[in-house]
C-alpha cells in the first residue's frame, strides 16, 4: 500500500464520520449505543464531526506532499489514531456502550494506527 492511499482512506472514513456526526448526531450516536438523549451530547458529537472534517482536510492535502513534507502529516494522524484507538477500547471494555457497532470505531482507528505506525517507523515515504 502507498502512502496516497492511506490519506485517501483516512480522508474518506474521516468525512463519512464526520458527515454523520454533523448532520445525524443523535442517530449516530443512538447506532454506537451512546447517550443522544441531551442537547450537550449532539453538540459534543457535532465538535467532534468537526474535528474529524479537520483531520479529514490534513489527510486530503497531505496525500500530494512529498516524502519529507508528509513526515509531520504522518507523525499527527498517528497520535490521533493512537489516542482515538485507546479511548474508544477503553470505552468500551468500560461498558460505556455494549453495542457490537461500537467496534467498528476501534477496529477503524487500529487499522489507521498499524498504517500510519508503518509508513512513520518501517516502510517507504512514497
Amino acid at each position: 500500500m502507498k502512502l496516497r492511499n492511506l490519506f485517501l482512506a483516512d480522508t474518506i472514513v474521516s468525512f463519512l464520520f464526520a458527515i454523520a456526526l454533523l448532520l445525524g448526531p443523535a442517530y449516530t450516536l443512538k447506532f454506537f449505543g451512546l447517550s443522544s438523549e441531551g442537547k450537550t451530547d449532539q453538540l459534543l458529537a457535532q465538535l467532534i464531526g468537526a474535528a474529524l472534517a479537520g483531520f479529514g482536510l490534513l489527510s486530503w492535502f497531505a496525500k500530494d506532499f512529498d516524502a519529507q513534507s508528509s513526515r509531520g502529516a504522518v507523525i499527527s494522524l498517528l497520535a490521533f489514531s493512537v489516542i482515538g484507538f485507546v479511548v474508544s477500547l477503553l470505552g468500551i471494555l468500560s461498558r460505556a456502550t455494549t453495542q457490537g457497532s461500537a467496534w467498528l470505531i476501534v477496529i477503524i482507528f487500529l487499522a489507521f494506527t498499524a498504517g500510519y505506525a508503518y509508513f512513520g517507523f518501517m516502510g517507504p515515504r512514497e
